[in-house]
């Protein structure tokens, strides 16, 4: 019985030499225990994957880098330009990095042969350059890279040289912010010593370990960064979002979003989750931590609204007092519906419909 086992300790059993069988037997709650066998086979997830989307967008993600990684984004990435591809969307989001090498490799895509991606750089100060040989196959290309979170490593090394070149721009979250390189040393008693000995460098000189690459558009809901490239690399003549009341899902631009907090109504008010909806319409939304305000802004607008029941807003450097407050539910904030007027939206509220326009 293996149920208390840990998942490494679990693995290590079930694991063999390919080609031969294991019998695992199986037990659930209210079932009879059954056998299963199983083939044991080397498998290859493949790290790459490409689509052609509309208006001539290429998509491509990454998972990780792997040895293969840059022959098969090479293959992808021509495949999507024989089907009419002209812009490029890199999705990065969630790859934790891998193989330095393969990240470099994927940089001669974009910028042209003998250009620094990344340098590696000791505590003596002393560098490491690493140089594109590619054949820029994605030379010319629009390019947007969408990351968060969890890109660290060579994900952000690759990102990085392409956000400092002006190939591409980074859209969606702050990168995890891990680009060292670590030496593991063996101590006589047992056991090691793991010592960081040297760090990544974009080709403009910044640090990318513990700090991260900032996005030039930040988006930080999931669901709306894929939409948010697609409209930077080709722009609607305007943005409308639709919700409903209690709604799942909204609309925006034309394609269907996942919506984890629906408008909801208190009162004669309806509220509308804040930051879904503003940056679904294009803006950037910024909590700050110095007084709970949230700052909403544009290149055209800027609005600061403030915690409290009496309503303070900052809207064009005046403030307001005596808005409906901002509600805050569920760990989720709410603007009143009638928030957008600082911002001369075009709305239109039909039977629990709500139709934002931009």
């Amino acid at each position: 019985d293996i149920a208390e086992e840990s998942l490494s300790d679990i693995v290590q059993k079930i694991q063999g030499l390919e080609g031969t069988r294991v019998r695992l037997t199986i037990r659930r709650d209210g079932r009879d225990d059954f056998d299963i066998e199983l083939l044991r086979s080397s498998i290859n997830l493949p790290s790459v994957q490409g689509q052609l989307l509309d208006d001539g967008i290429g998509y491509i993600t990454i998972d990780i880098f792997g040895s293969s990684t840059a022959d098969d984004f090479g293959e992808a990435l021509t495949t999507l330009k024989k089907k009419g591809a002209e812009k490029l969307i890199l999705d990065l989001r969630n790859d934790p990095g891998g193989y330095l090498q393969a990240a470099i490799q994927i940089a001669g895509d974009f910028v042209e042969k003998g250009r620094v991606v990344v340098s590696i750089v000791d505590s003596n100060n002393e560098r490491q350059n690493y140089y594109t040989e590619g054949n820029m196959l994605a030379g010319g290309m629009p390019v947007a890279i969408l990351v968060n979170r969890a890109s660290a490593s060579a994900s952000e090394a690759l990102a990085g040289a392409l956000q400092d070149y002006g190939v591409a721009v980074l859209i969606g979250d702050r990168t995890f912010g891990k680009g060292t390189v670590q030496t593991v040393i063996p101590l006589e008693a047992g056991g090691a010593l793991k010592l960081t000995t040297a760090k990544y460098h974009t080709p403009n000189d910044r640090v990318i370990d513990h700090t991260g690459l900032a996005p030039d558009i930040q988006i930080l809901t999931p669901e709306l960064q894929l939409e948010a490239a697609k409209n930077w690399l080709s722009p609607p003549d305007k943005t409308t979002v639709i919700l409903e009341n209690g709604g799942t899902e909204a609309i925006v631009n034309e394609s269907a979003v996942k919506l984890w907090q629906a408008p909801l109504r208190q009162g004669d008010t309806i509220y509308l989750p804040l930051r879904f909806v503003f940056e679904a319409l294009g803006y950037r939304v910024d909590w700050q931590p110095s007084d709970g305000s949230i700052k909403v802004t544009d290149n055209r607008s800027e609005a600061i609204f403030y915690p409290g029941e009496e309503g303070r807003v900052l809207s064009g450097g005046q403030v307001e007092t005596g808005a409906e407050p901002l509600l805050h539910k569920n760990e989720t904030t709410y603007a009143p519906l009638s928030s957008l007027s600082f911002f001369n939206l075009k709305v239109e509220v039909d039977n629990g419909r709500i139709t934002i326009e931009k």
